[in-house]
């Protein structure tokens, strides 16, 4: 919470919009524990692929098109709300953590990828970096990030 105060403070006192999302997972044991903010995503991926937080935006509609707004962001206001989630770690399973560009336009064969990639720390690296590429190529304008966590 410290965090988000530090930005509130520096948005206020130069004028500036700036702001972040936060997706954290961390692991202990058997459990997990997720803290998230914003529209950065985790998902749970073993023979299933599972989205396991939810964007935080608002639907406008500005000349009949849809927009989508962060409603909560880190840097927002001084009291952030942080969702939270808890759960088992599931043997052989993994994570993908991303912003929300690398999830806009995900189709059944990147979940192949990941799920492929998964094996090996190698492959995990080429998966993300292969996933980040396609994004771009199918026209993503947003941030694009990955990261995959694999549990032994």
């Amino acid at each position: 919470m410290e965090l988000n105060e530090l930005v509130v403070e520096l948005r206020r006192r130069n004028g500036v919009a700036i702001g972040c999302t936060m997706s954290l997972i961390l692991l202990i044991g058997e459990d997990y524990y997720i803290f998230h903010v914003g529209d950065s995503r985790i998902a749970s991926i073993d023979k299933d692929f599972y989205q396991l937080t939810y964007d935080e935006v608002n639907v406008k509609y500005v000349d009949g098109k849809e927009k989508k707004y962060l409603a909560n962001y880190i840097g927002r206001d001084m009291e952030l709300w942080l969702n939270t989630g808890s759960g088992k770690n599931k043997e052989n399973g993994g994570y993908v953590i991303g912003s929300d560009g690398l999830f806009h336009q995900l189709v059944q064969g990147d979940i192949e990828l990941i799920r492929n990639g998964m094996k090996s720390k190698k492959g995990m690296q080429h998966a993300c970096r292969k996933l980040i590429k396609e994004m771009r190529e199918r026209g993503e304008r947003d941030n694009i990030s990955c990261a995959l966590l694999k549990i032994f």
